[in-house]
């Protein structure tokens, strides 16, 4: 800390000429200084203390004054770091905004799309259903088992819809209680179509309660299960495992299959949307959404999901989920 004389500030060379000393300005008799050094190191000014009677500065006060000093450092880290949080809080808002508006048009865009597709995809597949039945194309194997094929990619076109739809809605506003995941998953195996699962062997531990929207976490645990039903190997009775372990404050739950896999480099390919993974010809392949919105829907729990090895060279969907 630099200081004056403690006699009089005229008789230091540094101050003895300046006007506040003099009497033009003022009439200076102490004059004492502290730094305002930055936590960064970089000297942002001084404090000063003047007064108009000459005077000596104690050891507690040279103290004090740098101690103030330092206060008076605070406050303007104090004051930066709060125009900078809301800086923050604004760009934060704005981002809100934006991305409420976002899904906003994308929900209105999804329905649109939806409405407009219904109309001519009726038509399509009602002229192809009287194209079928022309005795000309009856009659011959080829244009038949085409027309088959238009038929079958018609009818998988409503789905792709209603699943592009309730991508662009989930995500939202959830509706959060305590959901019992095992009561979940029964519920969606019972909403199976008789037979779907009567071979299958059904390995379910006990599962948790989380907190969540039911609603969404049933549409998660259908499209687990419908992938896995799709997805079945041929030829190898289906096997679906439910397992789940705690991890903190959350639960790892894990549904596994034994169907036909998805390769180790392609498995986070698989959550993009209107994205395939599986080999084409190889299975009945879904509309590339359903994974898509799986990890919309856990996201928005806070949660997280991914595919591991299954059984044996099937696919284990890992979800893991806030705690009830």
């Amino acid at each position: 800390m630099d200081r004056a004389d403690p006699a009089d500030a005229r008789a230091d060379p540094r101050f003895a000429a300046n006007p506040c000393v003099t009497g033009r300005l003022a009439s200076v008799r102490f004059f004492a200084a502290s730094q305002l050094r930055a936590p960064s190191g970089a000297v942002l000014g001084t404090l000063c203390v003047f007064d108009e009677t000459a005077r000596e500065l104690t050891t507690e006060q040279r103290q004090a004054l740098d101690l103030l000093a330092r206060q008076a450092v605070g406050a303007l880290e104090l004051r930066r770091a709060y125009r900078a949080l809301t800086a923050t809080v604004q760009d934060l808002a704005r981002t809100r905004d934006e991305l409420a508006r976002s899904n906003s048009q994308l929900a209105a865009f999804a329905g649109q799309v939806s409405h407009d597709l219904r109309n001519p995809l009726a038509g399509v597949t009602g002229f192809l259903e009287l194209l079928a039945d022309h005795p000309a194309v009856a009659a011959e194997a080829t244009p038949s088992a085409h027309v088959d094929r238009a038929l079958a990619a018609a009818g998988r076109m409503p789905e792709m819809v209603d699943d592009l739809l309730a991508y662009a809605r989930v995500g939202g506003e959830l509706r959060t209680v305590r959901v019992d995941l095992g009561v979940l998953l029964r519920e969606v195996l019972d909403d199976l179509p008789p037979g779907v699962l009567d071979a299958a062997q059904l390995d379910l531990g006990v599962l948790p309660a989380v907190r969540g929207d039911p609603t969404q976490l049933r549409a998660v645990l259908a499209n687990v299960v419908a992938n896995a039903v799709r997805f079945a190997r041929p030829g190898r009775r289906p096997v679906l495992r439910a397992r789940a372990r705690p991890a903190g404050d959350r639960w790892v739950v894990e549904i596994a299959d034994n169907g036909t896999g998805v390769r180790p480099e392609r498995r986070e390919e698989a959550f993009a949307l209107l994205r395939q993974v599986h080999e084409p010809g190889t299975v009945s392949g879904g509309s590339g959404i359903g994974l898509a919105t799986c990890r919309r829907i856990v996201a928005a729990h806070g949660g997280t999901i991914s595919l591991d090895d299954g059984l044996e060279g099937g696919t284990a969907v890992r979800i893991t989920l806030p705690a009830a």
